[in-house]
């Protein structure tokens, strides 16, 4: 259901980015930007249930859980190390370096993170099914990823080392000179962020083989 899946985005992004705009003009500051995430993730989940067609029933059936449990678990450990791993240098920068300082990272981290998103975002629907439904055919599954990894690498590298290259102008540009120092970061950042996108589609094949133990302790 990938056409719906890029509906229920498109509404969201524009529907949460539309209050958090009217917010921000209206004074509202930081709660803007709150009301905004939480706008995006009800509109979210309420198309994701418009469309999926499915509805609760009073009936529990408890072992799909069980069954589910020794897979789904390693993928909930992971998503919690990984959440902890994305924050924790900018606790670490906070108590060792000065504002300034930790400012700059943020707003480096932030558009390296956009960049390398958007192409590991065009990737989560398409990828995870199609190595899915090829599990069964082993060289057919090698030939969809090499054919995926060579599309990866063609939009990733181009696309994050060019921001590397003209970091300074894109900084000054977007958000004005007052942040060019965070030019510096990003440049370096954005050398790993073009693997970002491979690493994720060497993820998804572990994940797509049932090796979720081996994705968490990678």
């Amino acid at each position: 259901m990938v056409r719906q899946s890029s509906i229920i985005s498109i509404v969201a992004v524009l529907l949460s980015g539309a209050v958090g705009i009217v917010m921000a003009y209206q004074g509202y500051a930081y709660w803007g930007l709150a009301t905004q995430g939480i706008v995006f993730t009800l509109t979210v989940s309420m198309l994701n249930f418009w469309f999926s067609g499915w509805r609760p029933t009073l009936h529990i059936d408890l072992r799909p859980i069980r069954e589910l449990f020794a897979f789904s678990g390693c993928l909930v450990l992971t998503n919690i190390i990984s959440s902890v791993n994305t924050n924790i240098l900018s606790v670490l920068l906070g108590r060792h370096y000065e504002a300034t300082k930790v400012g700059d990272f943020t707003q480096a981290n932030k558009w390296n993170t956009m960049g390398h998103s958007l192409i590991t975002n065009m990737l989560y629907s398409i990828a995870q099914p199609v190595l899915a439904k090829t599990e069964d055919d082993r060289q057919r599954q090698k030939n969809v990823f090499r054919k995926l990894l060579r599309f990866t690498a063609f939009v990733s590298f181009p696309l994050m080392l060019t921001l590397a290259l003209v970091s300074e102008e894109f900084i000054v540009i977007f958000i004005t000179e007052k942040w060019l120092p965070s030019a510096h970061i990003l440049r370096v950042l954005c050398l790993a962020g073009a693997v970002m996108p491979v690493s994720y589609l060497f993820s998804n094949l572990l994940i797509s083989r049932g090796h979720s133990s081996t994705y968490m302790w990678c």
